[in-house]
């Protein structure tokens, strides 16, 4: 099929498979230690999945739907802690949760999972840190046939889009001093349809208070036991511990 052509069929086939519903939701928790877990949700109507492996604009959320595909694409410094998979009528529900040592020092850049997207968190001279994302998702509409299909507004593809809600959500013990996000105790929310992903890049940007001096050595303790890395720690321990109880025999 002629390149055009794909695209054009592919547009009206994303107009109508979105009309079955898609919503995705990811859920980031920062603690005070400096440490992460993200959480991604993605519900999406079965034909709208089969759809997604055609389409580049969807390579991101594609990864999703596989374990092993998601947990080869991950940047380092982050983990795939598990993937689950249910379904009701009509939907397929798909959870990943990760975890990050260190979100000072992520750096997503050129990771299939965070496709179209830059990811920082900065550690300020007064010890506060600055959160700050930006998302890009404005690839399928640079697509001359989807272009046209969004700015024509062909069967009512807009209003569609607009229906799709993508929810982003940061956590924190934290104290929040400024964001651009709306507030609610400690979560800060971002809410966009899939239209307004599609029509322009967003970023989302949040300051916080600075994590106290116990926060950072529990930090340290924490990623020095964690699974992978407990078992080398205790051995050196117990090798330690062995030295230094062990006496040399009396002489005869």
């Amino acid at each position: 099929m002629p390149q055009r052509h794909r695209f054009s069929a592919l547009a009206v086939g994303l107009a109508l498979l979105l009309s079955a519903c898609i919503d995705y939701t990811e859920r980031i928790v920062i603690a005070r230690d400096g440490s992460a877990s993200i959480e991604l949700r993605l519900r999406a109507a079965p034909s709208f999945l089969q759809m997604m492996g055609r389409s580049p604009a969807m390579d991101t959320f594609a990864l999703l739907l596989s374990e092993e595909a998601l947990r080869a694409s991950l940047p380092p410094g982050v983990r795939l802690e598990r993937h689950t998979e249910g379904s009701t009528p009509g939907r397929r529900h798909y959870i990943n949760d990760l975890a990050v040592d260190d979100v000072t020092s992520l750096d997503v850049g050129g990771s299939p999972a965070f496709q179209g997207q830059t990811f920082t968190v900065e550690r300020l001279d007064d010890g506060s840190l600055r959160y700050r994302r930006r998302l890009d998702f404005t690839t399928a509409a640079r697509d001359p046939e989807f272009a046209a299909m969004l700015r024509e507004n062909r069967m009512g593809i807009a209003g569609i889009l607009d229906s799709a809600p993508f929810v982003f959500e940061l956590e924190t013990p934290l104290g929040v001093l400024e964001t651009n996000g709306r507030v609610s105790g400690g979560r800060v929310a971002w809410q966009y349809s899939l239209l307004d992903l599609l029509k322009q890049p967003v970023t989302q940007e949040v300051l916080l208070a600075a994590p106290t001096g116990a926060d950072l050595v529990l930090g340290a303790l924490r990623r020095l036991l964690r699974p992978a890395t407990f078992p080398v720690v205790a051995l050196v321990l117990l090798g330690l511990f062995f030295a230094s109880v062990r006496r040399p025999n009396a002489p005869a």
